[in-house]
C-alpha cells in the first residue's frame, strides 16, 4: 500500500471501501503533502490548509464505500478540495453579511458592531443548527453547501426526487433562521435578513 505510482490508486480505494485503514494511510501519505500546498497557494494560509485536508480526509474516510468506483481519483480528491476552498470562502463572504446585519440591529449606529459578535459565534449557532437537524435535512444541507451539488444531483445521491430535496432545503432553512432570530434575541421585523442564509448553503 505504500507505492505512490498512480496505478495503485484504485488498488486503494478497492481496499478502503473494505475498511482498510492501512489504504487510507496510504492514501493520506500519497496526497496530503500535494494537496496541502495547493490549498496553502490558494488560500495563504497554512491554517485554513491544514483545516481544510482534515475534514477532505474526514469526507474520505465517512465517504470510503463510494469511492472504488472513481476512474481518476487524483483529479477527483483535487476538485473536491478545491470546492471545499471555495465554498468555505463563500461561507465565509455569507457570515460577513449575516453578522452585520445581526450587529448593526442589536447596536445601531456604532462604529464597533463587531466587539459585540465574532464569526466564531455566528458559525457556532449555524453548526449547532446543523447538528439539530433530523438526518435528510442535514445531508441534503451538507450535499448543497461542502459539496456545492444542485438539487438534483442531491436527489440522484440520496436516491430522492428533486423536489423532495427542495423540501427538505427549504424547512431547514427555515429552522436555521429560527435558531439564529432566538438566539440573539432578534425581533421578528429582522426576519428578512436571514434570507441571506439562502446564499450561505
Amino acid at each position: 500500500m505504500t507505492n505512490n505510482s498512480p496505478n495503485t490508486d484504485t488498488a486503494i480505494l478497492t481496499a478502503l471501501a473494505n475498511d482498510d485503514e492501512q489504504a487510507f494511510a496510504a492514501l493520506y501519505h500519497k496526497y496530503h503533502q500535494k494537496l496541502f500546498y495547493f490549498v496553502l497557494n490558494l488560500t495563504q494560509s497554512q491554517q485554513t490548509a491544514e483545516d481544510t485536508l482534515q475534514e477532505v480526509f474526514v469526507k474520505i474516510w465517512a465517504d470510503r464505500k463510494q469511492l472504488a468506483g472513481i476512474a481518476n481519483f487524483n483529479a477527483w480528491i483535487f476538485r473536491v478540495t478545491k470546492n471545499h476552498v471555495l465554498n468555505g470562502l463563500r461561507r465565509m463572504a455569507q457570515e460577513t453579511l449575516i453578522l452585520a446585519e445581526i450587529a448593526r440591529d442589536i447596536n445601531p449606529g456604532t462604529d464597533d458592531t463587531y466587539a459585540i459578535l465574532s464569526y466564531k459565534d455566528v458559525h457556532a449557532v449555524l453548526k449547532a443548527g446543523m447538528d439539530e437537524l433530523p438526518p435528510q435535512q442535514k445531508r441534503v444541507m451538507e450535499l448543497s453547501r461542502d459539496e456545492g451539488m444542485k438539487y438534483e444531483e442531491i436527489g440522484a445521491r440520496l436516491n430522492i426526487s428533486p423536489l423532495t430535496v427542495k423540501k427538505h432545503a427549504a424547512q431547514a432553512l427555515q429552522y436555521l433562521r429560527e435558531k439564529i432570530r432566538k438566539h440573539y434575541a432578534l425581533p421578528t421585523s429582522l426576519f428578512y435578513a436571514f434570507t441571506l442564509l439562502q446564499n450561505f448553503f
